[in-house]
């Protein structure tokens, strides 16, 4: 039987411990940033947090330390349903972490006990030495593929070749990971050398407003949510443990923990307390316990209810599969309402759908619902996982739920034509069918608007391309739909001849792009800006002209002169905020500086 509650949130991310809940709009650093988009998105979720003088930093760079905080906030360390887990870890680590000057303790210890930390990665995060400084880009990628999960799968692939011009400048080691998160597209590189091939950047630091990016793009990813109760079967040979009856499929990496400690599967046995957590739809751990787990609801179908000289008993079961059933003990003076009024606990019949509410581990209330109810809210995401379709929605307040399709299948609809749930697109305006809490039909309505912007930058992968559009002043990303329709100069063309800088007027089928129209790149000679990036490494140069961050490359022609001396200086001596005039070209896509006078 699934839980009603199977979502786990994501607490509030607070990177510094001085920093206090701002709302996003009246950050005043943000305005026209091109991580505003992000940053928004991560404050109005409760992720991230500004600073006590209303500002967010997101050219800040991130510490070791602060990193390693935030992976454990995403992980749930601070979430009610892991207080246990989280008394566990310390419990575990507390000897090996007493050995460092570690102020966060809980946030270390439980990214040790979830696997995504070992204890030989300790100083290199979070030794005296270490623990201040900047996170380093290939650091991130380690990290975020530990984080979700893939450490065993990245260890146990063949690494032919790096896609980056610089991975000499990447440790051996790292390479993997750094094409790992590329692949996935979690990390993007940082443009391109003077030959115009990618590069990563692997020593560059990572800052507020790239993680904040990089969350943004994780939540879904990750997919955290739990299930607890009692473990009602463990089967060693096929590898699934039932928790109130719910099957879960443990995979050769799940972790086992039996109070708090490693354990094998065998360790398992029934009727102790359990849960389970699944990240990216997968059983990533199973914790067992001879203490109580609180379990706040659960609904099903009744099978049969009792009392004797035990006490009273009810067991429900799933609706559309009555082997999966659950027996709980219920309170003597336990509430029971039917058809909306309060009534005794004989009243209640077989087949009747029912919700329980259980305090202390025992079935306080027991209400009588109707099979069928009406979901009206927005599509955050879906999940086609063969074994177990799911859909997650989000209401007016932004309360987000996940639904089980039913096993019979959903019948859906999108904008009044018949559909599958991939062509949902998240965004949509979605009203669901439930039946016995499972999704059984989906009316969709796109979110159709026009827009006009301007493009920051255009990515293309294996699964489509990607447009970062700014929009009165907000940065927006949009993937384009593969038939999208594409003109330029009134002449039919393709997502490939899209350049950063074009102004367009564009279509959007809630985050999709149908529709863009486009002129001709206005060929620009020069700019004339405030510098906001220098990276003298891979010979780029970011220079802010007042609407957008251009990138600018600097190769050995490139003279650049120091206005008040005269003399030719070298890009390592240009700094963060000087002002410049920079000329050259873009004819090739990217411009490409003769001349830079630094003010």
């Amino acid at each position: 039987m699934k839980l009603r509650k199977i979502i786990c949130t994501v607490v509030g991310i607070t990177v510094l411990t001085s920093s206090l809940a701002v709302s996003a709009a009246s950050f005043n650093d943000m305005k026209g940033h091109w991580s505003e988009s992000y940053v928004n998105d991560m404050v109005e979720r409760g992720y991230i947090k500004g600073y006590e003088d209303n500002t967010f930093r997101p050219d800040k760079t991130i510490s070791n330390t602060e990193a390693l905080i935030l992976l454990s906030r995403m992980l749930g360390v601070e979430d009610s349903e892991y207080s246990l887990t989280a008394k566990n870890a310390v419990s575990a680590y507390s000897g090996v972490l007493s050995k460092f000057n570690c102020d966060y303790e809980n946030e270390i210890a439980f990214l040790l006990y979830r696997g995504v930390l070992d204890t030989d990665d300790l100083d290199t995060y979070i030794s005296n030495a270490n623990k201040d400084k900047a996170l380093s880009r290939y650091q991130c990628a380690i990290l975020l593929t530990k984080l979700l999960g893939a450490e065993k799968e990245v260890q146990g692939s063949v690494f032919l070749s790096s896609s980056y011009s610089d991975t000499a400048q990447i440790p051996a080691d790292a390479r993997p990971y750094v094409e790992y998160v590329r692949d996935a597209k979690i990390m993007e590189g940082m443009g391109v050398d003077s030959y115009g091939d990618p590069i990563f950047g692997p020593l560059v630091s990572v800052t507020r407003g790239q993680m904040a990016k990089m969350l943004s793009g994780l939540i879904d990813e990750l997919n955290v949510r739990t299930a607890s109760g009692t473990i009602t079967s463990v089967d060693t040979f096929n590898d699934p443990v039932a928790i109130n009856g719910s099957s879960y499929e443990i995979e050769d990496d799940t972790l086992i923990k039996l109070n708090g400690e490693d354990s094998e599967l065998e360790d398992i046995s029934r009727g102790l307390n359990g849960m389970v957590t699944i990240v990216r739809n997968k059983v990533s751990m199973v914790e067992a316990y001879e203490e109580e787990i609180e379990v706040n609801s659960a609904r099903g179908v009744i099978v049969s209810v009792s009392t004797d000289s035990n006490g009273r008993s009810i067991i429900i079961a799933d609706a559309e599969d009555s082997s999966r059933r659950s027996t709980y003990k219920v309170s003597n003076d336990v509430r029971v309402v039917i058809s909306g009024a309060v009534d005794s606990f004989a009243k209640l019949k077989s087949n009747s759908y029912v919700e329980l509410t259980f305090e202390n581990g025992v079935v306080s209330e027991i209400e009588v619902i109707d099979k069928n109810a009406t979901v009206t809210a927005t599509l955050k995401s879906y999940s086609l996982n063969a074994a177990n379709p799911t859909v997650t929605v989000a209401d007016l307040k932004g309360n987000e739920t996940t639904y089980e399709c039913s096993l019979d299948g959903v019948s859906v609809t999108r904008n009044g034509s018949s559909a599958n749930l991939n062509d949902l697109v998240a965004g949509d305006s979605v009203v669901l069918k439930l039946v016995y809490n499972k999704v059984s039909k989906i009316n969709a309505e796109s979110a159709s608007k026009n827009l006009s912007g301007k493009i920051t930058s255009v990515t293309h992968t294996e699964n489509g391309s990607t447009l970062c559009v700014t929009v009165d002043g907000k940065a927006y990303e949009y993937t384009v739909a593969s038939d999208a329709l594409i003109t330029i100069d009134s002449i039919t063309s393709t997502v490939y001849d899209l350049r950063p800088g074009s102004s367009i007027n564009f279509k959007v089928d809630s985050t999709k792009i149908t529709k863009v129209e486009t002129t001709s790149t206005v060929a620009r000679n020069g700019i004339i800006g405030t510098v906001t990036a220098v990276q003298s490494s891979y010979n780029l140069l970011i220079v802010n002209d007042g609407e957008s961050d251009i990138t600018i490359v600097v190769n050995s022609s490139t003279n650049i002169i120091k206005s008040t001396t005269g003399a030719s200086i070298s890009l390592a001596k240009i700094a963060k905020g000087d002002e410049v005039t920079v000329m050259g070209s873009n004819a090739t896509g990217v411009f490409v500086a003769t001349v830079i006078v630094v003010q």
